[in-house]
């Protein structure tokens, strides 16, 4: 690696109308029903403004994070996961090292219980990632390293990893496409999860599917890469991921203009239901492994009753790697994880 390139391990109107058009969808017939049967599978999308926090909440109980938003003087997250009880998290998975979407990392280590960390492995310099890589260390919270291929359960759900592939290597300059993204299937029901993740990631997870690398990224439910950045769910991604939901996390009036009126016109135009944060505030996708229903804070209250179109035959899953444990004082001289100090 490059001594240039300092890496820690661990490693306006017109949008809100198309986000209106995309909520209540262009194919009504699909919107049947509240109805649900058995135990349901919850995930939550909190509202954090320009960044992702994503809670996972299984039938038994059970809770894990994906991301874990931006910095704020507010405790939005922590205040979300006391209000649902939450008194430990099976995992944190960090998408990418990005502040606006670990930087309540540390804060939930310290309030909560937190058996595991998992991420790319890799994580640019800044003094919060430097925090949390020590709050890590300090509390001996076991860290993973995941790569494409990689499978892990959580309570009756198993997730695989889609991206970054095992040979893979980051960059500065390319840090929303090393962002880990991970397919969660709760009986017949998937969720796509795509961190920040733009088009040269989608392209690289639809070519693994044609070599058979990877199996189907189609699933019911899309969490829009990069806020709804142009740059993320382009026309053939949403194609073969084929969502019937898709869920974009981004903040009201945000500097960078997400979601872009492109994105949300892609979306529109075929006819898939859109949720989005800085609209409908904290949205609830609930499932009990046939079908789902969503249940947004603010906008339209209506449920929506998807029927499963997919059939999967999961393996029984294994842990992604064995627990590694870091510990370093000098964080000028972290290196990649694998590599020699």
């Amino acid at each position: 690696m490059q001594k240039n390139k300092r890496y820690l391990t661990l490693t306006t109107v017109l949008a809100l109308v198309f986000s209106t058009s995309c909520l209540y969808g262009a194919n009504p017939s699909r919107v049947i029903t509240n109805h649900l049967e058995g135990k349901t599978f919850k995930v939550h999308f909190v509202t954090v403004g320009q960044g992702d926090a994503i809670l996972l909440e299984s039938p038994d109980g059970r809770f894990a994070m994906i991301d874990t938003g931006p910095r704020s003087r507010k405790n939005i997250v922590i205040d979300y996961l006391h209000k649902k009880k939450v008194k430990e998290l099976d995992f944190i998975l960090i998408s990418h090292s990005h502040l606006d979407h670990l930087a309540k990392t540390a804060k939930i280590i310290d309030e909560f219980k937190v058996r595991r960390v998992i991420s790319s492995g890799f994580f640019h310099s800044t003094k919060t990632n430097e925090k949390l890589l020590k709050k890590i260390a300090d509390t001996n919270t076991p860290a993973q390293v995941a790569r494409r291929g990689d499978k892990f359960e959580f309570g009756s759900a198993k997730i695989r990893v889609y991206h970054p592939a095992k040979d893979a290597s980051p960059s500065r300059q390319h840090v929303n496409d090393f962002s880990v993204v991970v397919r969660l299937s709760y009986d017949d029901i998937d969720f796509l999860f795509t961190g920040d993740a733009e088009h040269p990631s989608e392209r690289a997870m639809m070519e693994a599917v044609k070599l058979g690398l990877i199996p189907t990224l189609e699933s019911e439910v899309l969490k829009a890469g990069h806020h709804g950045s142009r740059t993320a769910s382009g026309g053939r991604f949403l194609d073969t991921v084929d969502p019937k939901v898709m869920v974009i996390s981004c903040g009201q009036k945000n500097r960078y203009g997400h979601p872009h009126a492109e994105t949300l016109q892609n979306i529109n135009s075929k006819g898939i239901k859109l949720l989005r944060t800085d609209v409908n505030a904290s949205v609830i996708i609930k499932t009990d492994g046939k079908q789902i229903s969503i249940h947004p804070s603010l906008g339209d209250q209506s449920k929506l009753y998807i029927p499963n179109i997919i059939i999967l035959g999961g393996q029984a899953a294994n842990e992604i790697l064995d627990s590694i444990r870091y510990s370093s004082s000098d964080h000028d001289s972290l290196h990649p994880l694998g590599s020699a100090a």
